[in-house]
C-alpha cells in the first residue's frame, strides 16, 4: 500500500485527494441542512408565510437552475480547452481547478436551499436541496470518468489507478 501524500506530484495521489475535496463540499452541505432542522424543529424559521414562499421559491429556483446549466456546461468547455500535449500532472491539476469550479456551482444552490428552509420552514427547499445533493454525489470522481474527461491514453490511465 502506497504512502498518501496530499499535494505530492505523484499522480496516483491526485484522486484521494479529489475524493477528499468532494466529499467535503458535500458533508459541509448535509451538516448545514441538519442545523437548519434543528433549527426549524424548535420553531425558528424566521420568516414564515405563504408571501414569503411566493417571492423566494422562484428567486431560488431560478438561481438554482442557472448555477446547474452554467456548471454543467463550464465543465464541458473548461475540459476541452485542457492540452493534450501536457504533462499529465498539470492536466490533472486544471481538471481539479475545473471539477472545484463546478462543485463550487452546484454547492451554493445546494447551500441556498438550506437558507431557503431555515427562513421559511418550507421542506420544498430541502427536497430541492436534497436533489441537487444528489446529482452532486453522482459526479464523484472516479479513475476512469477522469480518463474519460482527459481522453487519457493506458499508460496515464495506469499513472492515475497507480499502477
Amino acid at each position: 500500500m502506497q504512502n498518501f501524500q496530499p499535494g505530492s506530484a505523484d499522480p496516483s495521489h491526485w484522486l484521494p485527494t479529489q475524493n477528499i475535496l468532494h466529499k467535503a463540499l458535500i458533508l459541509g452541505v448535509a451538516l448545514f441542512y441538519g442545523a437548519a432542522w434543528f433549527i426549524n424543529s424548535r420553531g425558528g424559521a424566521f420568516i414564515p408565510g405563504e408571501e414569503t414562499m411566493a417571492v423566494l421559491w422562484p428567486v431560488f429556483l431560478a438561481i438554482a437552475a442557472i448555477c446547474l446549466l452554467v456548471s454543467y456546461y463550464l465543465g464541458r468547455t473548461l475540459t476541452a480547452q485542457i492540452p493534450a500535449d501536457i504533462p499529465l500532472m498539470d492536466r490533472l491539476t486544471r481538471f481539479r481547478s475545473v471539477k472545484l469550479m463546478q462543485w463550487a456551482l452546484l454547492d451554493a444552490p445546494a447551500l441556498m436551499m438550506g437558507i431557503g428552509f431555515l427562513l421559511t420552514g418550507n421542506t420544498r427547499f430541502l427536497m430541492l436541496g436534497g436533489a441537487i445533493l444528489l446529482y452532486f454525489l453522482n459526479d464523484h470522481p472516479t479513475a476512469d470518468k477522469t480518463a474519460q474527461a482527459l481522453d487519457l491514453d493506458e499508460d496515464d490511465q495506469r499513472q492515475l489507478e497507480g499502477e
